[in-house]
């Protein structure tokens, strides 16, 4: 891995997954099969420094360029990511179909997101961690889109807001390959993952004093203390929700391709003549 020049953390997470399928081999009592005390020292597995990890960034003007230059369904997996700090797995697997704690959905009005499943290599599974298990507001500007991205869609195959053609959910690796990827080649960017957007959103919500509670709720991330929990009722509170969502906004233009997206397609009539 090192001659791969992979980071540290990615050497540190590879070979976590390694420890986890060792520890995993269990017997018919629960007992651990081939038990062992890793020793890091002696495999020479590197030292995390968080200062030095590479944390890509973006600008305002740089979020809606992306966007600009995607195609409209690509672009609005982007403005859903950096308006609504989703991950790509979560934005994947929002589904346009009544609620259901089994699903992601979408609310009929398109103004609140229910995450409940987030796709990985195709398939849909538990979020990332409990915390990411929430309800996301979404400003007005960018629900309107979205209500007419769903307007224009058939979902004949699938519920899934982003579907390939077969009726499958995006997979994440085509949509950097195909999309992400050369755009940043175009705008002189090196390459980066979908992170970058949710990095935005925290950024945005923190420079713009959101409600702990609420910067917590949006990004998915955990309490920590128990004031934190005292203080949960606010999550229910919608109205509140809202006016904190249309206070701060999106953050960056949201570009015509997105704001503009196609009506659903109406069959051409051809004028004929009168014999």
């Amino acid at each position: 891995m090192r001659a791969a020049k992979r980071a540290d953390k990615s050497i540190v997470e590879y070979v976590s997954i390694m420890k986890a399928i060792v520890a995993s081999a269990v017997d018919g009592e629960g007992e651990q099969l081939f038990p062992r005390q890793w020793n890091h020292d002696f495999m020479r597995l590197p030292i995390v420094d968080k200062a030095k990890q590479r944390r890509p960034k973006v600008t305002d003007k740089e979020v809606a360029r992306i966007i600009a230059e995607a195609k409209p369904k690509y672009g609005l997996m982007y403005a859903l990511m950096a308006g609504c700090s989703l991950r790509i797995g979560e934005v994947s697997a929002i589904r346009v179909e009544p609620y259901s704690d089994d699903h992601s959905t979408i609310s009929p009005d398109c103004r609140t997101i229910h995450v409940r499943k987030s796709v990985r290599h195709g398939v849909e599974q538990a979020p990332k961690t409990v915390n990411a298990v929430r309800d996301i507001d979404v400003a007005c500007e960018l629900a309107n889109a979205v209500k007419r991205f769903i307007a224009g869609q058939g979902f004949k195959k699938s519920p899934y807001l982003f579907q390939t053609s077969s009726g499958q959910p995006v997979s994440s690796r085509n949509v950097l390959r195909d999309s992400l990827h050369p755009i940043l080649k175009k705008m002189g960017r090196e390459k980066c993952g979908f992170h970058i957007f949710r990095r935005f959103r925290a950024s945005w919500l923190r420079k713009n004093r959101v409600p702990w509670d609420l910067e917590k709720m949006w990004m998915g991330h955990a309490h920590k203390d128990l004031t934190d929990q005292y203080a949960e009722q606010l999550r229910e509170d919608v109205k509140y929700r809202r006016e904190w969502c249309e206070k701060i906004g999106l953050g960056f233009v949201l570009p015509s391709n997105v704001s503009q997206l196609s009506q659903p397609k109406r069959n051409r009539f051809i004028s004929r003549k009168a014999a």
